[in-house]
């Protein structure tokens, strides 16, 4: 488990369990704000609002809608350390 202050300096924002992506709404260059949602994850016929931890620019978005994941997989990455 992460503390809070190593999640907001990750460089990447992984699956918190598997599922399959049901909406992305980042893009890669987007300028986000720590808790706005970068994507939907339905596990167990629930939807998760999956939410930046941090400010900052993505980088890439690394799934698609309909992507099926496992847990602790990378769904976005940003660009540069946290700040």
């Amino acid at each position: 488990q992460l503390s809070d202050s190593e999640r907001s300096s990750a460089a990447t924002v992984d699956a918190p369990m598997p599922g399959v992506i049901l909406e992305v709404r980042a893009k890669a260059g987007q300028q986000v704000k720590r808790s706005d949602e970068l994507c939907v994850l339905e596990a167990m016929k629930m939807r998760n609002s999956i939410r930046s931890p941090r400010d900052g620019e993505i980088e890439a978005v690394l799934v698609a809608a309909g992507a099926k994941v496992a847990y602790g997989d990378a769904l976005v990455r940003f660009a540069g350390p946290a700040g």
